[in-house]
C-alpha cells in the first residue's frame, strides 16, 4: 500500500523531491499528511513566500508538526534546478 503523501504529489504532477509552496495546488497540498484543507487554504492565501519559515508568521496554525510534514513531502520555496539538486543531495 502506498503511502498517502506519495499518492497525493503524483496525482498533481509535482517532482516527488521538491515542489514551490508558492506553486502547488491547494487540493494537492490538503491530501499531504498534517495539512488538511483548512490549512492548505490558508497557505495559499498569505502566499507569496520568499522562506518556507515564513509560513509560520504567515499562516495561522501552521506548527513545526506541519513543517516536518510538507518538508518531509518535498515542500521548498523559490529554489532554483541548482538549488534542487542540491536540496535532493542533502536529502
Amino acid at each position: 500500500m502506498k503511502e498517502k503523501k506519495d499518492t497525493a504529489i503524483r496525482s498533481a504532477d509535482i517532482d516527488l523531491a521538491y515542489f514551490d509552496l508558492n506553486y502547488a495546488s491547494e487540493q494537492d497540498m490538503a491530501e499531504i499528511p498534517g495539512v488538511g484543507s483548512k490549512l492548505a487554504r490558508a497557505i495559499v492565501q498569505h502566499r507569496p513566500y520568499t522562506t518556507i519559515e515564513e509560513l509560520f508568521d504567515k499562516v495561522p496554525g501552521f506548527t513545526e508538526d506541519t513543517f516536518d510534514e510538507l518538508t518531509r513531502a518535498g515542500a521548498t520555496v523559490g529554489q532554483t534546478m541548482k538549488d534542487k539538486r542540491e536540496f535532493e543531495e542533502a536529502r
